[in-house]
């Protein structure tokens, strides 16, 4: 048992009520045990001795909890009212921090005393693991066995689609060579959440090798949701510390199709080292040559959001909230991402070797929060000079920035604050080509009825620009129609041609923003509908047809099976078999024996997105319904129950035509109905005093029919 107490230090500011209430009081801390294991709980013994002076207009509060590098680190904690000065409580701590007795007034935060409890990590067996781990559920042993699977090399390790793991109190979890991590999107098409409600310096680590030397091995991250701890709001997501989703620090990892939002320092950073200046050799992390990705870090179909942090309410601290960052020797190649709600969609440190690929993302209207007065820019890269706020300086090595869509107009689309070392060397630094943005200037804003800032800024120099387009008076420029739908779920999707690229709208992902084509077609060159029969919305551009690719929303194809003849069984087998599920089933009279298919929709060979539903109609077999107009009652039934039929109802009308013979049956005489349907007649009868007749006949034996 580890206790510790302490005499609270003063503060100099504080008023003598505040002084003589720390003065006056003190506490006891303890934990039971002083080691446990991460997700193991333990319990946490607390004395609180107040001085009078604390109670007095209810100047202090107590609690016990974390002590956390900043206020705004998620601590864990209890709140303490009066009648709680002295307990205990079972707490699962998941970090190795220090737990303090605290007094809280409008004069700060002070701790009275003080609790240490070591938590130890999952790590990976020594004699490594199954080549694949599949992940089915949030218990306390499959969160310990995805982190030691996710440590052991070249294991596949799958989360199930509808599982939230909380990774909460990990930090480095280090993502071992050759081993994915990958969602299964085949049940939630945006994957599962793998979320932590604390702040770690980055949740998942693909650390430099061991022996820096190609072939490298391969590491993905694919069709997850990533959450980190931050807030929607970013002005709760301010100070000196910053928190990331996953850092890179090698080549041929693949980042994909995945969600990775609320993190105050950037969802994915990439870097070779963590110092400033040349990093370590060899220098590993290149710029790729065309097509190539093993050379480098490919982040590619991902929507990426809410990573903000701002410098200040009005300016001047630290801030981060990047959707990707380079930095010190990093290169990555970023396509084909949607991006909103980041301080900076895309950032770049100075540090020589740096640099990014940037080609047909797009960036959403929102974001570029810099403080409660001041907006930034969407796509930065950093200048070394610190004296000058980064703005000046070098700038790395080289970047290229092309097919982008910008609707961000809150500050400009792209800032180059020093000179690339590729532009010293006598090359070009920074192109920027080919690119729409929403922004009314060029390098030139607020002007000629513009209300908006310039697209572009460069401090220095450095930047080269061709082939932009620009919008209208800060108007974006969107094709946008909603009349088809991409993702199969039979609702209609909307589509957007921006000028440059094409994207949809899906409603399998919430409206999430995803990648079609890179095309400057818009308007009446595009028409939409499925135009290869897999259930899909197409786009045809000036008679030519680009098929959707069913991976973008995570929808596999089905190919509807060939069901008629088979028994309802084996035809509901079929389908599933084909990945398929079975929808509506109906049972009818046929020709065909009763339990076989007699017809399916859709029919066969067509191609389905996954899942869709097949529906079947199963056959009862028949039966003919016998003519017994004429009849009498007892002969009709017996010849209705001959037919393998039911007699139904009988009702009687005073007509005096035959009385006693049937007058009217439904179904009619011929008609052909499932065995054991019922068949209604109606008698006449003849009772001139408004009463109803008696019928006769009937027996056992086969009536004759009156000739």
């Amino acid at each position: 048992m580890l206790t510790t107490s302490v005499v609270a230090a003063q503060p100099a500011s504080a008023d003598d009520q505040w002084q003589r209430c720390l003065n006056e009081s003190s506490a006891s801390l303890s934990f039971d045990k002083t080691t446990v294991s991460w997700l193991d709980s333990a319990t946490i013994h607390w004395t609180v001795n107040a001085g009078p002076d604390c109670w007095w207009n209810a100047l202090a509060t107590f609690s016990v909890g974390e002590d956390t590098p900043q206020n705004n680190d998620n601590a864990q904690g209890v709140m303490l009212g009066v009648g709680t000065l002295s307990g205990s409580k079972s707490v699962t701590p998941l970090r190795n921090l220090p737990w303090r007795v605290w007094a809280t007034s409008a004069v700060g935060k002070f701790p009275l005393a003080t609790a240490n409890i070591t938590v130890t990590y999952p790590e990976p067996p020594p004699e490594g693991g199954p080549a694949a781990v599949r992940i089915t559920d949030n218990s306390i042993e499959q969160r310990r066995q995805f982190v030691r699977a996710v440590e052991t090399p070249g294991t596949k390790v799958t989360v199930a689609g509808d599982v939230s793991l909380d990774l909460s109190g990990l930090d480095g979890i280090t993502v071992a060579p050759n081993t994915w991590i990958t969602g299964d999107r085949s049940v939630n098409p945006a994957g599962p959440l793998l979320f932590t409600t604390t702040e770690p310096g980055s949740l998942f680590v693909v650390p430099r090798p061991a022996n820096p030397a190609p072939p490298f091995s391969q590491e993905v991250i694919s069709g997850i949701r990533l959450r980190g701890g931050s807030s929607t709001d970013p002005f709760d997501n301010m100070g000196e510390q910053d928190s990331m989703g996953i850092t890179v620090m090698k080549p041929n990892v693949e980042i994909d199709h995945n969600e990775i939002y609320l993190w105050r320092g950037a969802g994915v950073e990439v870097k070779e080292c963590d110092v400033d200046g040349a990093c370590p050799s060899p220098d590993i992390l290149r710029r790729p040559a065309p097509g190539e990705h093993a050379t480098t870090v490919w982040i590619h179909d991902n929507y990426i959001h809410h990573d903000q942090h701002p410098a200040g309410d009005i300016c001047c601290g630290h801030a981060a909230g990047y959707g990707v960052e380079t930095s010190h020797g990093g290169w990555a190649l970023i396509e084909r991402n949607a991006f909103d709600y980041n301080r900076h969609s895309i950032a770049s440190g100075w540090q020589p070797g740096t640099g990014y690929l940037l080609y047909r993302n797009l960036i959403l209207p929102n974001g570029g929060v810099h403080s409660r007065v001041a907006s930034t820019h969407a796509i930065d890269v950093h200048g070394s000079n610190k004296d000058d706020a980064y703005e000046s300086g070098d700038a790395g090595e080289y970047f290229d920035v092309e097919y982008n869509t910008v609707w961000n107009v809150h500050g400009p689309a792209v800032k180059l604050r020093g000179t690339p070392s590729d532009e010293k060397a006598g090359k070009e630094g920074m192109q920027v080509r080919h690119n729409v943005f929403a922004h009314c200037g060029l390098f030139v804003g607020f002007t000629g009825g513009c209300q908006y800032p310039p697209a572009l800024v460069q401090n220095e120099t450095g930047m080269h620009e061709s082939d932009t387009t620009l919008g209208v008076l800060g108007t974006t420029i969107d094709d946008a129609r909603t009349s088809c739908d991409f993702d199969g779920d039979e609702v209609n999707d909307t589509f957007h041609a921006t000028g440059v690229t094409w994207w949809f709208q899906s409603s399998r992902l919430a409206g999430r923003f995803v990648y079609l084509y890179q095309s400057a077609l818009t308007g009446n060159h595009l028409v939409l509908g499925d135009r290869n029969a897999d259930g899909l919305c197409d786009v045809t551009a000036d008679g030519t047809t680009v098929p959707t690719d069913t991976s973008v929303v995570g929808t596999s194809i089905g190919v509807v099976p060939y069901v008629l003849g088979s028994t309802e069984a084996a035809a509901r087998a079929a389908v599933v078999a084909a990945g398929l599920t079975v929808g509506t089933v109906t049972y009818q009279p046929s020709t065909t024996a009763a339990g076989l298919v007699i017809d399916q929709s859709p029919h066969w060979w067509y191609v389905r997105p996954a899942g869709r539903p097949v529906n079947l109609v199963v056959s009862l077999g028949r039966a003919t319904v016998p003519n017994v107009l004429g009849m009498d009652q007892g002969s009709a039934q017996w010849y209705i129950g001959a037919a393998g039929l039911s007699a139904g109802t009988v009702s009687y009308t005073n007509n005096c035509v035959s009385p006693g013979s049937v007058q009217v049956q439904h179904p009619t005489g011929g008609a052909l109905v499932a065995p054991g349907s019922t068949v209604d007649i109606t008698l006449s009868t003849c009772d001139t005093t408004g009463g109803g007749g008696t019928p006769g006949g009937g027996g056992d034996k086969p009536p004759v029919r009156e000739k």
